[in-house]
């Protein structure tokens, strides 16, 4: 919202950012809620 009232009265505006080199390796490994609130095992074919 503050970013859409800068626009509008067309001030200027800085943004710098920074991010975590880190960060997409350990989004990438971690699990999903439901991956960690069951546990999932195979099921062998019924014959």
């Amino acid at each position: 919202m503050a970013m859409h009232k800068i626009q509008q009265r067309q001030l200027p505006l800085v943004l710098l950012a920074a991010d975590l080199p880190i960060l997409p390796g350990l989004a990438g490994e971690s699990k999903s809620y439901a991956e960690r609130l069951f546990s999932f095992s195979d099921i062998e074919a019924i014959v």
